[in-house]
């Protein structure tokens, strides 16, 4: 039976015989960190007329768009990747992308060269050079008081000017804010804090969530929800806080009201003739309308605008694009209403709705949209959305209006005849909105408005997503029909042992297997690194241990290979730091003198933390900043470390145990990253008695389905994991590459204890709840000298 093809929900016309092959992955062994994705060769869809209408825009080279920038009235658009699917005997094979490749004229025969794609490519794609500050988090932006930040450490955030709860039963629910409690060098006094000078951070849950979310897609993960996961954050690594003055926000501030009206060319559906649910024709004909299809305001929408603020003429009057003056965080506001006109032409029944986003660009890329308004005919709209953006000088913004249609006209009408149905789209004049972009990282004090994104760190969503993937050994399914992404660490996406596929019969003995030892593959050490950082303590750790904190290196245990092989996280590790003669612990970046000691803020990169909660400490202030008289003594403090629990520890957010601690640690844990995510992985692939089975089975589309990549493979009683499937066409007159993996049950490491610091940095008399706002004075405070010491003899000054 001939393979079905559908493209944009368009049924493509493949020739008799065809075959498409596939290759299936779930991990390439070789590049274990990259996770490759399945996709297909290149198929030659024949240009049969059904086809060459659909692929029209591609080789009509006198064809072009109406506005010069969509594709209005095109039903396919080669400048992107677009969803197909791919069935076989009436099950689905493949569920992606289709990407064309070429078109081919050969003596006035169309051959479309089309290949397709693992839908995990949209999502990283989608993201594209998005940074974390532009997912739009505005919705927790709130008052800097004493009170908001106590919430958020086990009670709620501000969420849209309402405080929310964000804890259920004291564990967190992994979403919105949480004020960390670090050493930054912004203090004299460790046990004595100002409100400003404490930095939110986010929930990782929420931003993969709002990361897959850019791409339409929602996440489905037993590991998310579990609270290991649910505890970490992502923040900046301190520095200097960034601040200007309110004279200079105002200046940055570009406002206007616009206004305009727009008929978009008519809209003519496509035809097929209507099947009942018998399979039979009917006088009736469906005409439809490209699922998806962009409608795009066009710059002559812009007949009015009126300038409110734009002290730095960012504003171009005739096109509604700013030029950014000058590098900040910001915040663009867009408000108003729309007037929808929508006209219905010949004869038929329109099935479906519409719906329009706001659209915001920089530099002619798509940054970020409003969630869809939906209308269904002549209609009024209102829009209000807010846009968090990082800009730097000479950044091109450009707010467009993206109308989308959906659905198919049922009709009698025979194609082209007058009465064909069609519609027609206006925007009119009755409407209008406001465009309000502000600076939003002016200096903060108890009272002011903390806009979120003005802390976040400089780092893209599309490391975060690679990154968090590095780290628990991830595997990400392809997105279901309702765009539902299935994630999980390697080990628990696999089934148990006692479910398996017996494919002892299946393979193919007229073809050579071979089977290698997998530690053949490629490099000696397999090494596990946090980015690196030069603040005090990390280089403090690296140059007297030589690898840095958090870091392990595995070595294979093979005498023939050579090379190292790095799996880097896009985030530094934070070493916490005990202030002396309390029982308090914080994560520190800072700068120290070698000369004077003193101590100063340190520019680190992005930070990752595990909350443990709350925990009873010694006395310690929370102080007003802008009322320095005004301080609450307390007696916990919100806990942030690599590790889970700074007594009893079950878990660690290393990679490695560290060599040395620089807190009292009574106990500690070699449960970590490595071990829980890593080791068994690594071990299967590099151990003595690992092997990689090459061969060729006999599969049919039943063997290909998703789910059963999750079920191990047997063959004469050893178990493997699949890992890739070679090009399989489901043609039933061949075998099928295959590359296996024999299941190796590794042995755990053992735990050692690490060195307990004794460093003498960061000791200055104090009282308790601290002297006055300002900390106490400054004490010089050398070395023991020995082994453990950290500070090598300096004297030291807080400030």
């Amino acid at each position: 039976m001939i393979g079905r093809l559908f493209i944009n929900g368009q049924n493509i016309e493949l020739s008799e015989g065809l075959p498409v092959p596939f290759i299936f992955s779930v991990s390439d062994l070789k590049n274990p960190q990259d996770r490759k994705r399945s996709q297909s060769k290149s198929i030659p869809v024949p240009g049969t007329e059904s086809n060459m209408a659909f692929f029209s825009s591609t080789y009509q080279l006198s064809l072009s768009a109406g506005d010069g920038t969509q594709t209005i009235g095109f039903r396919f658009d080669p400048t992107i990747r677009i969803a197909a699917q791919y069935y076989k005997n009436g099950k689905k094979v493949f569920d992606g992308l289709a990407q064309l490749l070429s078109v081919t004229i050969d003596d006035g025969n169309y051959t479309f060269n089309v290949a397709l794609y693992s839908n995990f490519i949209q999502t990283m794609e989608a993201l594209g050079q998005m940074k974390l500050a532009e997912l739009g988090w505005s919705m927790y932006d709130h008052e800097l008081s004493n009170t908001n930040i106590k919430n958020s450490w086990d009670t709620s955030v501000i969420v849209n000017g309402v405080a929310t709860p964000n804890f259920t039963a004291g564990v967190p629910d992994g979403f919105g804010y949480l004020y960390a409690l670090c050493d930054y060098g912004y203090e004299n006094n460790l046990r004595d804090h100002k409100n400003n000078n404490l930095i939110p951070h986010l929930y990782r849950k929420e931003v993969m969530e709002r990361c897959f979310a850019v791409a339409g897609q929602t996440i489905d993960c037993d590991f998310f929800e579990t609270e290991r996961f649910k505890r970490t954050v992502i923040g900046a690594g301190g520095g200097s806080k960034q601040t200007i003055s309110p004279a200079e926000v105002a200046t940055r501030r570009c406002e206007y009201t616009g206004s305009g009206d727009y008929t978009f060319p008519d809209v003519h559906p496509y035809a097929n003739h209507y099947v009942n649910g018998a399979g039979f024709f009917t006088s009736y004909y469906q005409y439809y309308v490209n699922f998806n299809q962009q409608l795009m305001l066009a710059n002559n929408y812009w007949s009015s605008v009126t300038i409110l603020n734009d002290p730095l003429t960012q504003l171009e009057l005739t096109t509604g694009k700013q030029t950014i003056n000058r590098t900040g965080n910001y915040s663009m506001n867009v408000q108003g209403t729309f007037d929808m006109d929508l006209s219905f032409f010949g004869t038929g029944t329109f099935h479906s709705d519409f719906t329009y986003i706001a659209v915001l660009y920089k530099n002619g890329s798509f940054i970020n949209s409003s969630s869809p308004f939906s209308f269904t005919g002549d209609d009024t709209k209102a829009i209000d959305v807010t846009f968090d953006l990082f800009c730097t000088s000479g950044d091109l913004l450009e707010v467009k209006f993206q109308f989308s249609t959906g659905g198919y006209f049922t009709s009698q009408e025979v194609p082209g005849s007058p009465n064909e149905p069609y519609f027609r789209l206006q925007v009119t004049t009755d409407g209008d909105f406001t465009i309000d972009l502000q600076s939003i990282q002016g200096s903060a004090l108890d009272g002011d408005t903390i806009y979120i994104s003005n802390y976040l760190p400089d780092i893209t969503c599309a490391e975060i997503v690679k990154g968090i993937i590095t780290e628990y050994n991830l595997y990400v399914g392809d997105p279901d029909k309702d765009g539902i992404v299935k994630i999980e660490p390697m080990e628990d996406y696999y089934f148990g042992t006692d479910v398996f596929d017996d494919w002892t019969h299946k393979v193919d003995k007229k073809k050579p297997v071979t089977i290698r030892p997998a530690s053949n593959i490629e490099g000696k050490i397999y090494a596990f690194q946090f980015l690196r950082d030069d603040d005090y303590y990390n280089k403090i750790y690296r140059d007297e241990y030589g690898i840095g904190y958090g870091d392990y290196n595995y070595q294979v245990p093979s005498t023939f290979q050579q090379g190292t092989r790095v799996f880097q996280l896009p985030w530094a590790q934070t070493v916490p730091v005990e202030i002396p003669g309390t029982n308090i612990r914080l994560p520190t970046i800072i700068n120290v003198d070698p000369i004077t000691g003193v101590v100063s803020p340190y520019k680190g990169k992005t930070r990752v933390y595990y909350y443990q909660g709350l925990k009873t400490c010694d006395n310690w202030v929370l102080r007003n900043s802008a009322i320095t008289t005004i301080s609450e003594t307390l007696t916990n403090y919100p806990a942030c470390s690599h590790i889970d629990d700074y007594v009893a520890p079950t878990f660690d957010h290393n990679f490695g145990v560290p060599s040395i601690v620089y807190w009292t640690a009574l106990a500690y844990t070699g449960v970590n990253i490595y071990s829980e995510y890593q080791d068994t992985s690594i071990r299967e692939i590099t151990g003595k008695d690992s092997k990689v089975w090459n061969g060729n089975v006999y599969l049919n589309e039943a063997d290909v389905q998703i789910e059963r990549f999750r079920v191990f493979a047997m063959i004469n009683g050893v178990l493997f994991k699949k890992n890739i499937i070679g090009e399989f066409s489901g043609n039933g007159d061949g075998s099928t590459p295959a590359e296996l993996v024999r299941i190796v049950k590794a042995d755990k490491r053992r735990t050692i204890l690490p060195l307990i610091s004794s460093h003498t940095i960061k000791n200055p008399p104090l009282l308790d709840g601290g002297k006055d706002e300002f900390g106490s004075g400054p004490e010089a405070v050398l070395s023991d000298g020995g082994k453990n010491s950290v500070l090598l003899n300096a004297p030291v000054e807080r400030g």
